[in-house]
């Protein structure tokens, strides 16, 4: 996914943009999807996305940093579909 379209999905879904940083709308956590060959790296809770150059560092709400290649992310969910262990 290009830069431009992870800025679009933020701002469609209420987020915002100050710079490079996405930020996920407020008591709205997103869950990122990455690619990883034929798998799939499921990130819960994001709360916030940075984009420099080729690289998105993902941050949950956990504060855990990932970091991945821009055109990895696959897809974003708005929005809890419940909540599963270890979430309160």
């Amino acid at each position: 996914m290009k830069a431009q379209v992870l800025a679009h999905i933020f701002s469609a879904a209420g987020g915002s943009k100050d710079g490079s940083r996405l930020q996920a709308p407020e008591g709205e956590p997103m869950t990122a999807y990455i690619t990883l060959g034929q798998e799939a790296l499921i990130i819960d809770r994001v709360v916030e996305i940075d984009l420099a150059d080729e690289v998105a560092t993902i941050v949950t709400a956990k504060k855990e940093r990932y970091f991945v290649p821009i055109d990895d992310v696959r897809a974003l969910r708005v929005g809890t579909s419940g909540h599963g262990a270890g979430y309160a």
